[in-house]
């Protein structure tokens, strides 16, 4: 679970901005219909969901370091979106988030 929450967290991120590549809004719907249905299949995994957030996160902030070659503290320590947030079909991060967060 914390593998897919990173997929979504990621992009979110900046690393793979809307219009630059149509595979991270693609990557990120696909990602979030694995994610409801595995949630479906196993409803005691909203126990440990914030755990998996903190921990797809961490992942998430080291890939988007690299990929960027920004230091990692660039990035917030704690993920900026909610689990509900970066579920919901109509969220997609601000296009300029990488420019927010380094303010």
């Amino acid at each position: 679970m914390a593998q897919a929450l990173q997929g979504i967290a990621q992009p979110l991120l900046g690393i793979e901005q809307p219009g630059t590549c149509r595979c991270a809004p693609i990557s990120i719907a696909n990602t979030r219909d694995a994610l409801t249905d595995h949630l479906a299949d196993n409803p005691s995994l909203r126990s440990v969901l914030e755990a998996s957030v903190e921990t797809a996160y961490r992942r998430a902030r080291r890939d988007a370091a690299l990929e960027t070659g920004l230091s990692e503290n660039t990035f917030p320590t704690a993920c900026p979106w909610t689990f509900s947030q970066m579920m919901d079909e109509g969220f997609w991060a601000e296009p300029d988030i990488l420019g927010r967060l380094l303010e």
